[in-house]
């Protein structure tokens, strides 16, 4: 069941205002994602590591950020490791998108997200 990751994804997301449009753009792949396999279970071997691993490692990073970003006093590494999941999170749009280019059918919806978002200035990166 997605919702659980969905919620959680969400709730961390309320706590980095920083990375709006990244965690909106994980958000939406990922709903999309699983609302195609929902519709085509027979497609599930398809999403195995998307399961596994990006998933899973996504909400590790979110929740390092907002471990950072609450730190009292901010230093150069905490700075830094902030940086780096910031890099990290735009790698992992990536990933999003290339499973779900792997799926017949969900890049067109995607084409169709990628326009609604720029046109509302979520974006500013090409998918």
């Amino acid at each position: 069941d997605a919702q659980p990751i969905m919620d959680e994804m969400r709730q961390l997301g309320d706590q980095v205002t920083a990375l709006d449009a990244q965690i909106k753009q994980i958000e939406i792949l990922t709903e999309k994602i699983f609302a195609y396999v929902r519709e085509h279970p027979q497609d599930i071997g398809e999403i195995r590591q998307f399961l596994n691993y990006y998933l899973p490692t996504t909400i590790k990073l979110l929740e390092q950020y907002v471990v950072l970003q609450n730190q009292g006093m901010r230093m150069g590494n905490i700075d830094e490791g902030m940086r780096k999941i910031e890099s990290m999170l735009d790698k992992v749009i990536v990933a999003f998108q290339r499973q779900a280019l792997r799926m017949p059918g969900l890049w067109r919806s995607l084409g169709v997200m990628e326009q609604m978002m720029a046109s509302e200035g979520l974006t500013g990166k090409d998918f």
